[in-house]
């Protein structure tokens, strides 16, 4: 299999640089708080991975893959049908991979609250593996949490410092989006 990293279209230079702290190199990026993130999107949803695929658009063309979700509950934005797609720059194709380091990864069956932003190309995921919230069950509290793996991208606080993502209830983090996504 080939490995090769994958020259980022306008789309996605525009939202890297959207995100990227003043003196970043490479792909570190500030840290959105909760608010912030949510304010940037234009839709906000919770549902369970069904499927992916990759294609190139075209010959020679970047390979993008495609998640396909079933909606169960929409957290900002006008209803959605029952199943959403969007689409995050990478994949594989003929044994040929292409990443970006520090996006997040989607596995069938797994509960998510996803970051979306409309552009040309359709829905796409916003903020790397910051658009990523995983749904699970946490034996020690014995409820449904809301957690997040930041490990592979290269994220500062405002204040330059690591962040760190402690869990939230599921209720409380969904509350929580949808006061930020009401109206003002």
């Amino acid at each position: 299999m080939t490995r090769s990293f994958v020259p980022l279209p306008a789309v996605v230079t525009f939202l890297l640089f959207s995100l990227c702290a003043p003196t970043a190199q490479g792909l570190v990026m500030e840290l959105l708080p909760l608010q912030e993130l949510t304010r940037r999107v234009d839709l906000v949803v919770r549902g369970r991975v069904v499927s992916q695929s990759a294609a190139r658009e075209a010959p020679g063309k970047d390979i993008w893959t495609t998640t396909t979700l079933r909606v169960v509950q929409t957290l900002k934005g006008p209803s959605v049908p029952e199943t959403l797609r969007f689409r995050q720059i990478g994949g594989t194709v003929d044994g040929v991979t292409e990443m970006i380091p520090g996006d997040a990864a989607f596995r069938p069956g797994e509960e998510v609250i996803v970051f979306l932003a409309r552009t040309p190309r359709g829905l796409v995921l916003y903020g790397f593996s910051q658009g990523k919230f995983t749904v699970r069950f946490d034996p020690v509290i014995g409820a449904r949490v809301v957690d997040r793996d930041l490990s592979h991208a290269g994220l500062v606080s405002r204040d330059g410092s690591l962040p760190r993502y402690a869990p939230a209830r599921l209720d409380d983090f969904v509350a929580e989006v949808q006061s930020y996504a009401a109206p003002r």
